[in-house]
């Protein structure tokens, strides 16, 4: 029992290690993008009142085999679920989802309409190529495109 009960604490103890948040990376060093509602034109992007996010692409560890992407999602429609994917294109210009749908996590905003979200790829992370990330409101059968952003590569 004494031997048991160890091993389920070393477990525990790993898994806790696994799932601890990590920081955001340096700016420079990641693909960053700036989520507004497709209808927004270049003027009224400076207005926050409607819904935004902000995403960024980033490489998951030192040997650039991983990548991380991080989504954040402010005034959308409260305890709502969206889901969210990077694309390859731009937000005109879609050319298909990036890296296995299984491993983005939807968004489910609280009662405020505020969510975040992540996903984890055992890619390389991409040097060049144009990429964009979409969030779709789920509501039936086709999802609606609620917030898009083109990805910025780093400077």
């Amino acid at each position: 029992m004494l031997v048991a009960l160890a091993a389920a604490c070393g477990v525990m103890r790993r898994a806790a290690h696994a799932v601890a948040p990590q920081p955001d990376p340096p700016a420079a060093t990641r693909w960053n993008a700036t989520l507004w509602e497709p209808s927004d034109t270049t003027a009224d992007r400076g207005d926050t009142s409607g819904p935004h996010g902000i995403a960024w692409m980033a490489p998951g560890s030192s040997d650039n085999h991983t990548i991380r992407v991080r989504i954040a999602m402010h005034r959308g429609d409260p305890s709502q679920k969206y889901v969210w994917r990077v694309h390859f294109g731009k937000c005109d210009n879609d050319q298909g989802v990036f890296g296995p749908p299984a491993a983005y996590h939807d968004l489910v905003t609280d009662t405020t309409g505020v969510a975040s979200s992540y996903a984890l790829f055992a890619l390389g992370f991409p040097s060049s190529g144009q990429y964009f990330v979409r969030v779709d409101r789920v509501a039936g059968a086709d999802p609606d495109t609620f917030i898009c952003g083109n990805l910025a590569p780093p400077k």
